[in-house]
């Protein structure tokens, strides 16, 4: 897990291109996959800092991350009342 959130980050470091928006929006599509039905990896995506940069894609350029944000942030939110409090998520559902 640790990974996955450390390559929610690059952006910050990166330039703009399309290999950074698929690493974006493909590490959020793997973190939702992984998460769904699982408590504990939702548990350890919120605990190793994963909500707060999935929040900031959410006003990422590229509308694809920002989409696959908004469905890691669901599923991570989804039946998980800690990581809808530690994202405010608590509108999503």
């Amino acid at each position: 897990m640790p990974y996955l959130v450390n390559l929610l980050k690059i952006r910050q470091d990166a330039c703009d291109s399309r290999g950074v928006n698929g690493v974006l929006r493909k590490t959020a599509d793997a973190i939702r996959n992984l998460a769904h039905e699982n408590a504990a990896i939702k548990t350890r995506i919120r605990t190793e800092g994963g909500i707060p940069p999935l929040i900031e894609l959410l006003e990422y350029r590229e509308v694809k991350v920002q989409r696959a944000a908004a469905g890691a942030l669901r599923t991570l939110a989804f039946k998980n009342d800690e990581n809808k409090k530690e994202g405010k998520l608590q509108h999503l559902l």
